[in-house]
Protein backbone atom coordinates (compact mmCIF):
# COMPACT_ATOMS: atom_id res chain seq x y z
CA UNK A 1 0.00 0.00 0.00
CA UNK A 2 1.27 3.49 -1.09
CA UNK A 3 2.59 5.45 2.14
CA UNK A 4 1.50 9.03 2.28
CA UNK A 5 4.18 11.48 2.75
CA UNK A 6 4.77 15.25 3.06
CA UNK A 7 5.90 16.64 -0.15
CA UNK A 8 9.11 18.51 1.75
CA UNK A 9 9.81 15.46 3.50
CA UNK A 10 9.66 11.53 3.74
CA UNK A 11 7.84 11.90 6.69
CA UNK A 12 4.48 10.26 6.66
CA UNK A 13 1.47 12.13 6.84
CA UNK A 14 -1.03 11.75 9.51
CA UNK A 15 -4.90 11.40 8.49
CA UNK A 16 -7.96 12.05 10.84
CA UNK A 17 -10.14 8.81 10.40
CA UNK A 18 -12.63 11.41 7.92
CA UNK A 19 -10.51 11.74 5.50
CA UNK A 20 -9.30 8.06 5.73
CA UNK A 21 -12.42 7.16 5.11
CA UNK A 22 -12.59 9.12 2.08
CA UNK A 23 -9.54 7.28 0.28
CA UNK A 24 -10.83 4.00 1.63
CA UNK A 25 -14.22 4.19 -0.36
CA UNK A 26 -12.31 5.50 -3.13
CA UNK A 27 -10.20 2.78 -2.45
CA UNK A 28 -13.30 0.38 -2.09
CA UNK A 29 -15.04 1.29 -5.09
CA UNK A 30 -12.31 0.94 -7.60
CA UNK A 31 -11.10 -2.59 -6.27
CA UNK A 32 -14.86 -3.76 -6.87
CA UNK A 33 -14.77 -2.34 -10.61
CA UNK A 34 -11.42 -3.86 -10.91
CA UNK A 35 -12.88 -7.39 -10.37
CA UNK A 36 -16.32 -6.83 -12.16
CA UNK A 37 -14.15 -5.96 -15.30
CA UNK A 38 -11.79 -9.14 -14.66
CA UNK A 39 -15.06 -11.39 -14.10
CA UNK A 40 -16.44 -10.01 -17.36
CA UNK A 41 -13.20 -10.42 -19.53
CA UNK A 42 -12.79 -14.26 -17.79
CA UNK A 43 -16.79 -15.23 -19.00
CA UNK A 44 -15.94 -13.72 -22.53
CA UNK A 45 -12.80 -16.17 -22.71
CA UNK A 46 -15.06 -19.08 -21.30
CA UNK A 47 -17.13 -18.17 -23.73
CA UNK A 48 -15.08 -18.73 -26.53
CA UNK A 49 -13.14 -22.10 -25.18
CA UNK A 50 -16.55 -23.41 -23.79
CA UNK A 51 -14.88 -23.28 -20.07
CA UNK A 52 -15.64 -22.09 -17.13
CA UNK A 53 -12.98 -20.87 -15.22
CA UNK A 54 -13.35 -18.80 -11.72
CA UNK A 55 -11.27 -15.50 -11.40
CA UNK A 56 -9.32 -15.39 -8.55
CA UNK A 57 -8.70 -12.14 -6.98
CA UNK A 58 -5.01 -11.52 -6.46
CA UNK A 59 -5.80 -8.81 -4.22
CA UNK A 60 -8.42 -10.60 -2.13
CA UNK A 61 -6.26 -9.92 1.72
CA UNK A 62 -5.98 -6.33 0.92
CA UNK A 63 -9.51 -5.63 -0.59
CA UNK A 64 -10.75 -7.36 2.56
CA UNK A 65 -8.60 -5.13 4.88
CA UNK A 66 -9.87 -2.36 3.21
CA UNK A 67 -14.13 -2.92 3.17
CA UNK A 68 -14.15 -4.25 7.20
CA UNK A 69 -11.69 -0.84 7.95
CA UNK A 70 -14.20 1.48 5.98
CA UNK A 71 -17.43 -0.46 7.34
CA UNK A 72 -15.42 0.07 10.90
CA UNK A 73 -15.04 3.60 10.39
CA UNK A 74 -18.57 4.58 8.94
CA UNK A 75 -19.64 3.29 13.00
CA UNK A 76 -17.28 5.81 14.70
CA UNK A 77 -17.80 9.46 15.67
CA UNK A 78 -16.00 10.78 13.06
CA UNK A 79 -18.70 10.77 10.56
CA UNK A 80 -20.40 13.40 12.30
CA UNK A 81 -17.85 16.09 11.30
CA UNK A 82 -19.26 18.00 8.01
CA UNK A 83 -16.52 17.27 5.42
CA UNK A 84 -16.02 21.35 4.62
CA UNK A 85 -15.50 21.81 7.85
CA UNK A 86 -13.02 19.17 9.13
CA UNK A 87 -10.16 21.56 8.04
CA UNK A 88 -11.63 24.58 10.20
CA UNK A 89 -12.33 22.51 12.95
CA UNK A 90 -8.48 21.28 12.66
CA UNK A 91 -7.29 24.69 12.71
CA UNK A 92 -9.04 25.93 15.39
CA UNK A 93 -7.53 23.33 17.74
CA UNK A 94 -3.98 23.44 16.54
CA UNK A 95 -3.64 27.53 16.78
CA UNK A 96 -2.32 29.27 19.49
CA UNK A 97 -3.96 32.55 20.81
CA UNK A 98 -2.49 35.70 20.29
CA UNK A 99 -1.75 38.92 22.00
CA UNK A 100 -1.75 42.22 20.61
CA UNK A 101 -1.68 45.80 22.91
CA UNK A 102 -4.24 47.80 22.66
CA UNK A 103 -2.41 50.35 23.51
CA UNK A 104 1.56 51.17 24.87
CA UNK A 105 2.98 53.22 27.64
CA UNK A 106 6.04 53.44 29.11
CA UNK A 107 6.62 51.32 32.22
CA UNK A 108 6.74 53.42 35.35
CA UNK A 109 8.21 51.80 38.89
CA UNK A 110 5.32 53.15 40.55
CA UNK A 111 2.02 51.31 41.34
CA UNK A 112 0.28 53.41 38.56
CA UNK A 113 2.12 51.42 36.08
CA UNK A 114 -0.47 48.17 36.62
CA UNK A 115 -3.15 50.34 36.02
CA UNK A 116 -1.69 52.09 32.77
CA UNK A 117 -0.58 48.59 31.37
CA UNK A 118 -1.59 48.00 27.90
CA UNK A 119 -4.54 45.65 28.11
CA UNK A 120 -4.47 41.97 25.89
CA UNK A 121 -6.46 40.75 23.44
CA UNK A 122 -6.23 37.08 23.09
CA UNK A 123 -7.98 35.44 19.94
CA UNK A 124 -9.46 31.69 19.80
CA UNK A 125 -7.19 29.23 20.02
CA UNK A 126 -6.13 26.10 21.96
CA UNK A 127 -2.67 24.73 20.93
CA UNK A 128 -3.30 21.02 20.20
CA UNK A 129 -0.33 19.46 18.59
CA UNK A 130 -0.89 17.37 15.80
CA UNK A 131 -1.22 14.11 17.25
CA UNK A 132 -3.95 15.70 19.91
CA UNK A 133 -5.75 16.94 16.82
CA UNK A 134 -6.03 13.86 15.48
CA UNK A 135 -7.64 12.53 18.64
CA UNK A 136 -10.10 14.92 18.66
CA UNK A 137 -11.09 14.62 15.01
CA UNK A 138 -11.50 10.86 15.43
CA UNK A 139 -13.75 10.88 18.67
CA UNK A 140 -15.29 14.04 18.92
CA UNK A 141 -15.43 13.95 22.78
CA UNK A 142 -18.72 15.91 24.35
CA UNK A 143 -17.22 15.25 27.80
CA UNK A 144 -14.08 16.73 29.93
CA UNK A 145 -13.30 13.15 30.84
CA UNK A 146 -12.63 12.56 27.38
CA UNK A 147 -10.37 15.57 26.69
CA UNK A 148 -8.64 14.77 29.48
CA UNK A 149 -7.46 11.48 28.31
CA UNK A 150 -6.45 13.21 24.70
CA UNK A 151 -4.44 16.38 25.63
CA UNK A 152 -1.20 16.07 28.08
CA UNK A 153 -1.40 18.27 30.79
CA UNK A 154 -4.60 19.92 29.78
CA UNK A 155 -5.35 21.40 33.75
CA UNK A 156 -1.72 23.93 32.39
CA UNK A 157 -2.58 24.71 29.38
CA UNK A 158 -6.43 25.07 29.58
CA UNK A 159 -8.71 26.61 32.76
CA UNK A 160 -11.70 25.12 33.34
CA UNK A 161 -13.71 27.86 31.53
CA UNK A 162 -11.11 27.24 28.49
CA UNK A 163 -12.15 23.82 27.94
CA UNK A 164 -15.79 23.89 28.66
CA UNK A 165 -15.33 26.45 25.48
CA UNK A 166 -13.40 24.04 23.92
CA UNK A 167 -15.69 21.57 24.18
CA UNK A 168 -18.77 23.20 22.94
CA UNK A 169 -16.47 24.23 19.91
CA UNK A 170 -16.07 20.67 19.17
CA UNK A 171 -20.10 20.28 19.56
CA UNK A 172 -20.89 22.72 17.28
CA UNK A 173 -19.43 20.44 14.64
CA UNK A 174 -20.90 17.74 15.99
CA UNK A 175 -23.23 16.87 13.53
CA UNK A 176 -24.99 14.23 16.17
CA UNK A 177 -25.24 16.74 18.69
CA UNK A 178 -28.63 17.58 18.98
CA UNK A 179 -29.18 21.55 19.31
CA UNK A 180 -32.26 23.45 20.82
CA UNK A 181 -33.12 25.01 17.09
CA UNK A 182 -33.10 21.01 16.27
CA UNK A 183 -34.70 20.03 19.36
CA UNK A 184 -38.08 22.51 18.65
CA UNK A 185 -38.13 21.69 15.12
CA UNK A 186 -38.44 17.94 16.01
CA UNK A 187 -41.13 18.65 18.07
CA UNK A 188 -43.27 20.53 15.96
CA UNK A 189 -44.89 17.99 13.79
CA UNK A 190 -45.68 15.94 17.07
CA UNK A 191 -47.26 19.55 19.23
CA UNK A 192 -49.55 20.30 15.72
CA UNK A 193 -50.75 16.71 16.16
CA UNK A 194 -51.70 17.06 19.55
CA UNK A 195 -53.56 20.85 18.71
CA UNK A 196 -55.32 18.96 15.57
CA UNK A 197 -56.48 16.05 17.84
CA UNK A 198 -57.78 18.49 20.22
CA UNK A 199 -59.57 20.60 17.87
CA UNK A 200 -61.27 17.74 16.59
CA UNK A 201 -62.62 16.58 20.01
CA UNK A 202 -63.78 20.39 20.26
CA UNK A 203 -65.80 19.62 17.09
CA UNK A 204 -67.32 16.57 18.09
CA UNK A 205 -68.25 17.80 21.43
CA UNK A 206 -70.14 20.59 19.94
CA UNK A 207 -71.66 18.16 17.40
CA UNK A 208 -73.17 16.16 19.92
CA UNK A 209 -74.02 19.12 22.39
CA UNK A 210 -76.13 20.45 19.17
CA UNK A 211 -77.51 17.28 18.01
CA UNK A 212 -78.81 16.86 22.20
CA UNK A 213 -80.46 19.85 21.95
CA UNK A 214 -82.29 19.09 18.66
CA UNK A 215 -83.52 15.94 20.11
CA UNK A 216 -84.89 18.36 23.47
CA UNK A 217 -86.65 20.50 21.33
CA UNK A 218 -88.51 17.97 19.20
CA UNK A 219 -89.45 16.25 22.83
CA UNK A 220 -90.45 19.52 23.88
CA UNK A 221 -93.00 19.89 20.94
CA UNK A 222 -93.90 16.60 20.60
CA UNK A 223 -95.22 17.16 24.56
CA UNK A 224 -97.26 20.17 23.97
Amino acid sequence: MEVLTDSKSSTPVLLPNAELMTLLAKDVKANKKRMDYEINKQKKKDRKNGSDRKVKNRFEHRDWIQEHVLEYLKGTPCVNIPKSKLKELKTKCMSKGTSSCASTKKKRRTALSDSSSPQRKQSPGYGLTEAETLQVLNFMPQEPVEIHLMVDDLHDRMSETKQEEFLGMIRSYNKAVETPTNAKKANLPAAEEVVDDSIEMLEQAGNQALNEDGDTDMKVKEEI
